[in-house]
Protein backbone atom coordinates (compact mmCIF):
# COMPACT_ATOMS: atom_id res chain seq x y z
CA UNK A 1 0.00 0.00 0.00
CA UNK A 2 1.71 3.46 -0.82
CA UNK A 3 2.15 6.22 1.77
CA UNK A 4 -0.15 7.84 2.82
CA UNK A 5 0.30 10.54 5.65
CA UNK A 6 -2.73 11.84 7.14
CA UNK A 7 -4.89 10.80 4.19
CA UNK A 8 -5.51 7.31 5.25
CA UNK A 9 -8.58 6.65 4.66
CA UNK A 10 -9.08 8.01 1.37
CA UNK A 11 -5.72 6.13 0.84
CA UNK A 12 -7.31 2.62 2.04
CA UNK A 13 -10.53 3.42 -0.30
CA UNK A 14 -8.41 4.12 -3.32
CA UNK A 15 -6.31 0.74 -2.41
CA UNK A 16 -10.30 -0.87 -2.15
CA UNK A 17 -10.87 0.39 -5.81
CA UNK A 18 -7.44 -0.69 -7.09
CA UNK A 19 -8.11 -4.14 -5.72
CA UNK A 20 -5.38 -4.35 -3.33
CA UNK A 21 -7.55 -4.67 -0.25
CA UNK A 22 -10.69 -7.30 -0.49
CA UNK A 23 -13.42 -5.03 1.24
CA UNK A 24 -14.81 -8.06 2.36
CA UNK A 25 -12.08 -8.06 4.93
CA UNK A 26 -12.99 -4.64 6.76
CA UNK A 27 -16.16 -5.78 8.67
CA UNK A 28 -15.29 -8.55 10.15
CA UNK A 29 -12.04 -7.11 11.33
CA UNK A 30 -14.18 -4.26 12.20
CA UNK A 31 -16.21 -6.36 14.47
CA UNK A 32 -13.17 -8.57 16.07
CA UNK A 33 -11.56 -5.31 16.99
CA UNK A 34 -14.59 -3.69 18.85
CA UNK A 35 -15.65 -6.56 20.80
CA UNK A 36 -12.40 -7.80 21.75
CA UNK A 37 -12.88 -6.53 25.16
CA UNK A 38 -15.58 -8.50 26.10
CA UNK A 39 -13.69 -11.84 25.91
CA UNK A 40 -12.79 -11.91 29.95
CA UNK A 41 -16.53 -11.50 30.95
CA UNK A 42 -18.45 -14.44 33.27
CA UNK A 43 -21.21 -16.04 32.43
CA UNK A 44 -24.04 -13.75 33.11
CA UNK A 45 -28.14 -13.89 33.65
CA UNK A 46 -29.49 -17.33 31.63
CA UNK A 47 -26.07 -18.30 30.61
CA UNK A 48 -26.18 -19.76 34.13
CA UNK A 49 -29.84 -21.75 33.70
CA UNK A 50 -28.73 -22.64 30.11
CA UNK A 51 -25.37 -23.42 30.35
CA UNK A 52 -23.63 -24.11 33.62
CA UNK A 53 -26.30 -25.65 35.50
CA UNK A 54 -27.78 -27.51 32.41
CA UNK A 55 -26.70 -31.04 32.23
CA UNK A 56 -27.63 -31.76 28.86
CA UNK A 57 -24.59 -29.34 27.33
CA UNK A 58 -22.45 -30.95 29.45
CA UNK A 59 -22.06 -34.37 27.87
CA UNK A 60 -22.77 -35.77 24.34
CA UNK A 61 -24.39 -38.57 25.97
CA UNK A 62 -26.27 -36.18 27.52
CA UNK A 63 -26.73 -34.11 24.45
CA UNK A 64 -28.10 -37.27 22.19
CA UNK A 65 -30.49 -38.16 24.93
CA UNK A 66 -32.20 -35.19 24.75
CA UNK A 67 -32.12 -35.24 20.64
CA UNK A 68 -35.37 -36.06 19.94
CA UNK A 69 -37.59 -34.22 22.56
CA UNK A 70 -35.43 -30.91 23.01
CA UNK A 71 -35.39 -27.44 21.12
CA UNK A 72 -32.29 -25.74 19.45
CA UNK A 73 -30.49 -28.88 18.98
CA UNK A 74 -27.29 -27.41 16.95
CA UNK A 75 -27.30 -24.38 19.70
CA UNK A 76 -26.86 -26.43 22.55
CA UNK A 77 -24.12 -28.84 20.44
CA UNK A 78 -22.45 -25.58 20.16
CA UNK A 79 -22.46 -24.66 24.34
CA UNK A 80 -21.62 -28.69 24.34
CA UNK A 81 -18.30 -27.87 22.40
CA UNK A 82 -17.70 -24.69 23.95
CA UNK A 83 -18.20 -26.88 27.67
CA UNK A 84 -15.64 -29.64 26.11
CA UNK A 85 -12.89 -27.64 25.53
CA UNK A 86 -13.15 -25.35 28.78
CA UNK A 87 -15.74 -26.48 31.60
CA UNK A 88 -17.03 -24.08 33.63
CA UNK A 89 -14.54 -21.15 31.76
CA UNK A 90 -16.57 -18.45 29.43
CA UNK A 91 -14.04 -17.51 27.45
CA UNK A 92 -13.97 -20.28 24.58
CA UNK A 93 -17.64 -19.34 24.70
CA UNK A 94 -17.25 -15.65 24.08
CA UNK A 95 -14.51 -16.75 21.66
CA UNK A 96 -17.06 -18.49 19.27
CA UNK A 97 -19.69 -15.75 19.54
CA UNK A 98 -17.21 -12.79 18.86
CA UNK A 99 -15.71 -15.47 15.62
CA UNK A 100 -20.24 -15.85 14.33
CA UNK A 101 -20.44 -12.19 14.95
CA UNK A 102 -16.97 -11.77 12.45
CA UNK A 103 -17.97 -14.18 10.19
CA UNK A 104 -21.50 -12.93 9.86
CA UNK A 105 -20.35 -9.59 9.35
CA UNK A 106 -18.84 -10.44 5.80
CA UNK A 107 -21.71 -12.60 4.69
CA UNK A 108 -23.64 -9.34 5.61
CA UNK A 109 -21.39 -7.70 3.23
CA UNK A 110 -21.86 -10.24 0.17
CA UNK A 111 -25.57 -10.56 0.86
CA UNK A 112 -25.80 -6.39 0.49
CA UNK A 113 -23.66 -6.41 -2.58
CA UNK A 114 -25.60 -9.32 -4.61
CA UNK A 115 -28.76 -7.00 -3.50
CA UNK A 116 -27.20 -3.51 -4.80
CA UNK A 117 -25.92 -5.69 -8.06
CA UNK A 118 -29.93 -6.76 -8.45
CA UNK A 119 -31.87 -4.37 -7.17
CA UNK A 120 -29.71 -1.29 -8.51
CA UNK A 121 -28.22 -2.28 -11.53
CA UNK A 122 -27.51 1.00 -13.18
CA UNK A 123 -25.60 1.32 -9.85
CA UNK A 124 -22.96 -1.11 -10.29
CA UNK A 125 -20.00 1.04 -9.22
CA UNK A 126 -21.98 1.98 -6.03
CA UNK A 127 -22.61 -1.47 -4.98
CA UNK A 128 -19.21 -2.42 -3.05
CA UNK A 129 -19.36 0.74 -0.67
CA UNK A 130 -22.69 0.19 -0.29
CA UNK A 131 -22.22 -3.19 1.14
CA UNK A 132 -19.65 -2.26 3.22
CA UNK A 133 -21.44 0.75 4.80
CA UNK A 134 -23.79 -1.67 5.48
CA UNK A 135 -21.63 -4.56 6.83
CA UNK A 136 -19.45 -1.99 9.10
CA UNK A 137 -22.79 -0.59 10.65
CA UNK A 138 -24.23 -4.11 11.43
CA UNK A 139 -20.36 -5.39 12.70
CA UNK A 140 -19.82 -2.20 14.91
CA UNK A 141 -23.05 -0.80 16.27
CA UNK A 142 -23.45 -1.61 19.95
CA UNK A 143 -26.70 -2.73 19.84
CA UNK A 144 -25.60 -5.86 18.70
CA UNK A 145 -23.41 -6.35 22.11
CA UNK A 146 -26.10 -8.94 23.64
CA UNK A 147 -25.80 -10.94 20.77
CA UNK A 148 -22.27 -11.49 21.18
CA UNK A 149 -21.00 -10.32 24.72
CA UNK A 150 -23.55 -12.13 26.28
CA UNK A 151 -23.47 -15.30 25.87
CA UNK A 152 -26.79 -16.75 25.19
CA UNK A 153 -27.47 -14.41 22.46
CA UNK A 154 -25.82 -16.65 20.19
CA UNK A 155 -29.19 -18.48 19.67
CA UNK A 156 -29.83 -15.35 17.72
CA UNK A 157 -26.14 -14.72 15.65
CA UNK A 158 -25.98 -18.47 15.07
CA UNK A 159 -29.67 -18.68 13.91
CA UNK A 160 -28.33 -15.74 11.43
CA UNK A 161 -25.60 -16.98 10.43
CA UNK A 162 -26.88 -19.95 8.33
CA UNK A 163 -29.81 -18.06 7.81
CA UNK A 164 -27.82 -15.62 5.56
CA UNK A 165 -25.90 -18.46 4.52
CA UNK A 166 -29.25 -20.14 3.03
CA UNK A 167 -30.15 -17.03 1.50
CA UNK A 168 -26.46 -16.28 -0.14
CA UNK A 169 -26.67 -19.67 -1.26
CA UNK A 170 -29.65 -19.54 -2.68
CA UNK A 171 -29.09 -15.97 -4.60
CA UNK A 172 -26.01 -17.54 -6.20
CA UNK A 173 -28.06 -21.04 -7.47
CA UNK A 174 -30.16 -18.58 -9.12
CA UNK A 175 -28.70 -19.15 -13.24
CA UNK A 176 -25.74 -20.28 -12.22
CA UNK A 177 -24.82 -23.66 -13.88
CA UNK A 178 -24.35 -25.80 -10.63
CA UNK A 179 -27.87 -24.00 -9.27
CA UNK A 180 -28.92 -27.39 -7.95
CA UNK A 181 -26.12 -27.67 -5.75
CA UNK A 182 -26.48 -23.92 -4.20
CA UNK A 183 -30.14 -25.36 -3.54
CA UNK A 184 -29.24 -27.77 -1.85
CA UNK A 185 -26.78 -26.09 -0.26
CA UNK A 186 -29.67 -23.30 0.63
CA UNK A 187 -32.62 -26.18 2.00
CA UNK A 188 -29.63 -27.92 4.84
CA UNK A 189 -28.27 -24.38 5.89
CA UNK A 190 -32.12 -23.69 6.21
CA UNK A 191 -32.13 -26.57 8.28
CA UNK A 192 -29.32 -25.58 10.65
CA UNK A 193 -31.10 -21.89 11.12
CA UNK A 194 -34.28 -23.33 12.71
CA UNK A 195 -32.43 -25.83 14.63
CA UNK A 196 -30.67 -22.92 16.05
CA UNK A 197 -33.20 -20.90 16.19
CA UNK A 198 -37.03 -21.76 15.23
CA UNK A 199 -37.66 -17.96 14.25
CA UNK A 200 -35.49 -18.63 11.27
CA UNK A 201 -38.40 -20.46 9.65
CA UNK A 202 -39.44 -17.29 7.80
CA UNK A 203 -36.53 -17.70 5.75
CA UNK A 204 -39.04 -19.18 2.72
CA UNK A 205 -40.44 -15.40 3.16
CA UNK A 206 -37.21 -13.81 2.73
CA UNK A 207 -36.51 -15.82 -0.36
CA UNK A 208 -39.85 -14.55 -1.96
CA UNK A 209 -39.49 -11.37 -1.08
CA UNK A 210 -36.24 -11.39 -2.34
CA UNK A 211 -37.60 -12.37 -5.48
CA UNK A 212 -41.10 -10.57 -5.85
CA UNK A 213 -39.25 -6.64 -4.81
CA UNK A 214 -36.65 -7.54 -7.69
CA UNK A 215 -36.92 -5.05 -10.67
CA UNK A 216 -38.71 -6.63 -13.86
CA UNK A 217 -41.51 -8.71 -14.17
CA UNK A 218 -41.67 -11.79 -11.83
CA UNK A 219 -41.66 -15.36 -13.02
CA UNK A 220 -43.67 -16.69 -11.11
CA UNK A 221 -43.33 -20.40 -12.45
CA UNK A 222 -39.68 -20.69 -12.09
CA UNK A 223 -40.16 -18.59 -8.78
CA UNK A 224 -42.15 -22.07 -7.58
CA UNK A 225 -39.73 -24.35 -8.88
CA UNK A 226 -36.63 -22.56 -6.96
CA UNK A 227 -38.98 -22.51 -3.57
CA UNK A 228 -40.74 -25.17 -3.89
CA UNK A 229 -38.54 -27.37 -1.57
CA UNK A 230 -37.80 -24.72 0.99
CA UNK A 231 -41.70 -24.15 1.71
CA UNK A 232 -42.12 -28.06 1.77
CA UNK A 233 -39.14 -28.28 4.67
CA UNK A 234 -41.16 -24.91 6.19
CA UNK A 235 -44.25 -27.37 6.47
CA UNK A 236 -42.19 -29.93 7.65
CA UNK A 237 -40.26 -28.34 9.81
CA UNK A 238 -43.98 -26.62 11.11
CA UNK A 239 -44.91 -30.02 12.03
CA UNK A 240 -41.96 -31.04 13.69
CA UNK A 241 -41.93 -28.18 15.63
CA UNK A 242 -46.07 -28.69 16.83
CA UNK A 243 -45.69 -32.13 17.38
CA UNK A 244 -42.59 -31.54 19.73
CA UNK A 245 -43.85 -31.57 23.65
CA UNK A 246 -41.52 -29.17 24.92
CA UNK A 247 -42.26 -26.75 21.93
CA UNK A 248 -45.98 -27.52 22.80
CA UNK A 249 -45.79 -26.69 26.67
CA UNK A 250 -43.44 -23.47 25.91
CA UNK A 251 -46.88 -22.15 23.64
CA UNK A 252 -48.92 -22.97 26.55
CA UNK A 253 -46.93 -21.29 28.81
CA UNK A 254 -46.56 -18.21 26.44
CA UNK A 255 -49.63 -17.48 25.91
CA UNK A 256 -50.65 -17.88 29.92
CA UNK A 257 -47.99 -14.74 30.39
CA UNK A 258 -50.85 -12.41 28.85
CA UNK A 259 -53.31 -12.45 25.62
CA UNK A 260 -52.76 -11.75 22.34
CA UNK A 261 -54.41 -8.74 22.37
CA UNK A 262 -52.15 -7.75 25.24
CA UNK A 263 -49.26 -8.76 23.78
CA UNK A 264 -49.97 -6.65 20.48
CA UNK A 265 -50.33 -3.54 22.50
CA UNK A 266 -47.00 -4.10 24.81
CA UNK A 267 -45.57 -4.93 21.42
CA UNK A 268 -46.59 -1.03 19.90
CA UNK A 269 -44.91 0.48 22.99
CA UNK A 270 -42.04 -1.80 23.43
CA UNK A 271 -40.77 -1.84 20.08
CA UNK A 272 -40.14 1.74 19.49
CA UNK A 273 -38.66 1.69 22.70
CA UNK A 274 -36.08 -1.01 21.67
CA UNK A 275 -35.55 0.67 18.18
CA UNK A 276 -34.59 4.46 19.84
CA UNK A 277 -31.59 2.52 21.58
CA UNK A 278 -30.37 2.53 17.47
CA UNK A 279 -29.32 6.17 18.41
CA UNK A 280 -29.41 6.04 22.71
CA UNK A 281 -26.37 4.07 22.21
CA UNK A 282 -25.53 4.80 25.96
CA UNK A 283 -28.76 3.51 27.17
CA UNK A 284 -28.80 0.03 26.06
CA UNK A 285 -30.16 -2.09 28.74
CA UNK A 286 -30.37 -6.20 29.13
CA UNK A 287 -33.58 -5.96 31.13
CA UNK A 288 -35.26 -2.87 30.13
CA UNK A 289 -38.52 -2.15 32.40
CA UNK A 290 -41.41 -2.60 29.66
CA UNK A 291 -44.47 -3.16 31.37
CA UNK A 292 -47.62 -4.96 29.82
CA UNK A 293 -49.87 -2.54 28.24
CA UNK A 294 -53.16 -4.15 28.63
CA UNK A 295 -55.32 -1.79 26.42
CA UNK A 296 -55.06 1.27 23.77
CA UNK A 297 -54.20 4.82 24.44
CA UNK A 298 -53.92 7.96 22.84
CA UNK A 299 -49.64 6.99 22.96
CA UNK A 300 -50.56 3.19 21.44
CA UNK A 301 -52.57 4.93 18.40
CA UNK A 302 -49.06 7.49 17.84
CA UNK A 303 -46.61 4.59 18.67
CA UNK A 304 -48.25 2.45 16.18
CA UNK A 305 -49.26 5.23 13.49
CA UNK A 306 -45.08 5.68 13.11
CA UNK A 307 -44.39 2.14 11.96
CA UNK A 308 -47.31 1.92 9.60
CA UNK A 309 -46.48 4.96 8.03
CA UNK A 310 -42.84 3.60 7.42
CA UNK A 311 -44.42 0.50 5.95
CA UNK A 312 -46.65 2.48 3.87
CA UNK A 313 -43.60 4.46 2.34
CA UNK A 314 -41.82 1.35 1.53
CA UNK A 315 -44.62 0.06 -0.62
CA UNK A 316 -44.92 3.66 -2.63
CA UNK A 317 -41.08 2.97 -3.27
CA UNK A 318 -40.60 -0.30 -4.89
CA UNK A 319 -41.01 1.36 -8.07
CA UNK A 320 -38.43 3.72 -7.72
CA UNK A 321 -36.37 2.00 -5.08
CA UNK A 322 -37.20 -1.59 -4.32
CA UNK A 323 -33.59 -2.00 -2.76
CA UNK A 324 -35.50 0.64 0.32
CA UNK A 325 -38.31 -1.17 0.02
CA UNK A 326 -36.32 -4.67 0.45
CA UNK A 327 -34.62 -3.14 3.56
CA UNK A 328 -38.12 -1.95 5.40
CA UNK A 329 -39.93 -5.35 4.58
CA UNK A 330 -36.87 -7.25 5.79
CA UNK A 331 -36.99 -5.35 8.57
CA UNK A 332 -40.91 -6.53 9.78
CA UNK A 333 -40.36 -9.98 8.66
CA UNK A 334 -37.09 -10.08 11.67
CA UNK A 335 -39.16 -8.63 13.90
CA UNK A 336 -42.27 -10.88 13.34
CA UNK A 337 -41.72 -14.19 15.40
CA UNK A 338 -40.24 -11.87 18.68
CA UNK A 339 -42.53 -9.47 18.16
CA UNK A 340 -46.03 -10.12 17.53
CA UNK A 341 -48.99 -12.68 19.17
CA UNK A 342 -47.02 -14.60 20.29
CA UNK A 343 -46.07 -13.08 24.28
CA UNK A 344 -42.82 -13.80 25.99
CA UNK A 345 -41.88 -13.14 29.69
CA UNK A 346 -39.84 -9.60 28.04
CA UNK A 347 -41.92 -7.88 25.75
CA UNK A 348 -38.33 -6.51 24.05
CA UNK A 349 -34.50 -7.64 23.93
CA UNK A 350 -32.04 -5.30 22.56
CA UNK A 351 -30.70 -9.13 20.54
CA UNK A 352 -33.63 -9.21 18.39
CA UNK A 353 -32.30 -6.53 16.39
CA UNK A 354 -29.33 -8.33 15.34
CA UNK A 355 -31.06 -9.30 12.00
CA UNK A 356 -33.68 -6.69 11.63
CA UNK A 357 -30.95 -4.05 12.20
CA UNK A 358 -29.51 -5.38 8.57
CA UNK A 359 -32.78 -4.54 6.70
CA UNK A 360 -32.49 -0.76 8.44
CA UNK A 361 -28.96 -0.53 7.25
CA UNK A 362 -30.08 -1.32 3.43
CA UNK A 363 -32.88 0.53 3.72
CA UNK A 364 -30.60 3.88 5.19
CA UNK A 365 -27.96 3.00 2.47
CA UNK A 366 -30.87 2.28 -0.71
CA UNK A 367 -31.72 6.54 0.46
CA UNK A 368 -27.68 7.30 0.53
CA UNK A 369 -27.15 5.53 -3.12
CA UNK A 370 -30.17 7.76 -4.51
CA UNK A 371 -27.75 10.94 -3.70
CA UNK A 372 -24.78 9.61 -4.64
CA UNK A 373 -23.93 11.83 -7.47
CA UNK A 374 -23.88 14.50 -4.73
CA UNK A 375 -21.91 12.56 -2.34
CA UNK A 376 -18.99 11.68 -5.08
CA UNK A 377 -19.00 15.74 -5.72
CA UNK A 378 -18.08 15.90 -1.47
CA UNK A 379 -15.73 12.74 -1.42
CA UNK A 380 -13.79 13.65 1.19
CA UNK A 381 -16.46 14.68 3.56
CA UNK A 382 -18.17 11.84 3.12
CA UNK A 383 -15.43 9.56 3.96
CA UNK A 384 -13.94 11.69 7.17
CA UNK A 385 -17.82 11.92 8.27
CA UNK A 386 -18.16 8.20 7.29
CA UNK A 387 -15.43 6.45 9.51
CA UNK A 388 -16.32 9.54 12.45
CA UNK A 389 -19.45 7.75 12.56
CA UNK A 390 -17.69 4.29 12.70
CA UNK A 391 -15.67 5.40 15.42
CA UNK A 392 -18.65 6.54 17.41
CA UNK A 393 -20.20 3.48 17.23
CA UNK A 394 -17.25 1.18 17.66
CA UNK A 395 -16.04 3.14 21.13
CA UNK A 396 -20.07 2.69 22.51
CA UNK A 397 -19.65 -0.85 21.74
CA UNK A 398 -16.40 -0.93 23.50
CA UNK A 399 -17.92 1.00 26.56
CA UNK A 400 -21.06 -1.21 26.50
CA UNK A 401 -18.84 -4.09 26.64
CA UNK A 402 -17.77 -3.18 29.75
CA UNK A 403 -20.73 -3.57 31.28
CA UNK A 404 -20.34 -7.59 31.04
CA UNK A 405 -17.09 -6.88 32.55
CA UNK A 406 -18.90 -8.67 35.76
CA UNK A 407 -21.91 -9.52 37.48
CA UNK A 408 -21.65 -6.27 39.53
CA UNK A 409 -20.91 -4.33 36.64
CA UNK A 410 -24.06 -5.71 34.27
CA UNK A 411 -26.75 -5.12 36.98
CA UNK A 412 -25.74 -2.08 38.71
CA UNK A 413 -25.75 -0.71 34.80
CA UNK A 414 -28.86 -2.49 35.05
CA UNK A 415 -30.85 -0.84 38.29
CA UNK A 416 -29.43 2.63 36.90
CA UNK A 417 -31.41 2.03 33.80
CA UNK A 418 -34.24 0.54 35.25
CA UNK A 419 -34.52 1.64 38.75
CA UNK A 420 -38.10 0.38 39.42
CA UNK A 421 -37.81 -2.76 38.17
CA UNK A 422 -37.69 -5.45 40.93
CA UNK A 423 -36.05 -8.34 38.63
CA UNK A 424 -32.25 -6.07 37.94
CA UNK A 425 -32.32 -5.39 42.10
CA UNK A 426 -32.62 -8.75 43.16
CA UNK A 427 -30.05 -9.99 40.38
CA UNK A 428 -27.33 -7.00 41.97
CA UNK A 429 -28.11 -8.33 45.73
CA UNK A 430 -27.02 -11.75 44.47
CA UNK A 431 -23.88 -10.71 42.83
CA UNK A 432 -23.15 -8.49 46.11
CA UNK A 433 -23.78 -11.65 47.95
CA UNK A 434 -21.52 -13.71 45.96
CA UNK A 435 -18.87 -10.55 46.49
CA UNK A 436 -19.23 -11.03 50.31
CA UNK A 437 -21.27 -7.49 50.23
CA UNK A 438 -24.20 -8.50 52.53
CA UNK A 439 -25.26 -5.06 53.42
CA UNK A 440 -25.18 -4.35 49.55
CA UNK A 441 -27.31 -7.11 48.79
CA UNK A 442 -30.01 -6.61 51.91
CA UNK A 443 -30.25 -3.22 50.40
CA UNK A 444 -31.19 -4.88 46.88
CA UNK A 445 -33.41 -7.63 48.23
CA UNK A 446 -35.62 -5.00 50.11
CA UNK A 447 -35.53 -3.06 46.97
CA UNK A 448 -36.68 -5.87 44.41
CA UNK A 449 -39.77 -6.56 46.92
CA UNK A 450 -40.70 -2.92 47.63
CA UNK A 451 -40.99 -2.68 43.78
CA UNK A 452 -42.55 -6.25 43.40
CA UNK A 453 -43.85 -7.76 46.94
CA UNK A 454 -44.49 -11.07 45.12
CA UNK A 455 -41.12 -11.58 43.63
CA UNK A 456 -40.44 -14.80 45.44
CA UNK A 457 -37.01 -14.89 44.79
CA UNK A 458 -36.05 -11.87 45.87
CA UNK A 459 -37.70 -12.93 49.45
CA UNK A 460 -36.41 -16.27 49.61
CA UNK A 461 -32.71 -14.99 48.42
CA UNK A 462 -33.60 -12.40 51.51
CA UNK A 463 -34.88 -15.28 54.00
CA UNK A 464 -31.14 -16.94 53.10
CA UNK A 465 -29.29 -13.99 53.51
CA UNK A 466 -31.13 -13.52 57.08
CA UNK A 467 -30.48 -17.00 57.99
CA UNK A 468 -27.02 -17.21 56.69
CA UNK A 469 -27.67 -19.69 54.21
CA UNK A 470 -26.49 -19.70 50.41
CA UNK A 471 -29.30 -18.56 47.88
CA UNK A 472 -30.03 -19.92 44.96
CA UNK A 473 -29.25 -18.42 41.89
CA UNK A 474 -31.78 -15.71 40.79
CA UNK A 475 -33.25 -16.25 37.61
Amino acid sequence: MPRCGNRAWTCIIDAMGQRRIPPWIFPPLAALAAYANGLQGPFQFDDYNVIVMEPRVHSFAAWMGNLAAGIRPLLKATYLLNWSISPNGPFSFHLFNLLLHAANAALVFFLARSLARRYSPAAEEAAEPFALAVALIFALHPVQSEAVTYISGRSVSLAAFFYLAALLAYINGDGAEPGMRWRVASFILFLCAVAARETALTLPAALLLYETLAPGRADWRAIIKRQAAHWAILGALAAVILSNKSYLYLLRYSFGIRSAAENIFSQIHGVPHILSRLVLLNSLNIDPDLRTVTGPSAATFVLAALPLALLIAAVFAIRKNPLFGFGIFWFYLQMLPSNSVIPRNDIANERHLYLPLLGLCIAAGALAMQYRDRWRQRRRAVIYGSALVLCLLAAFTVRRNRAYASEIALWEDTVQKSPLKARPHNNLGYAYYMAGRRGDAAREYRAALRYDPSFLNARRNLWRLENDRGGARPS
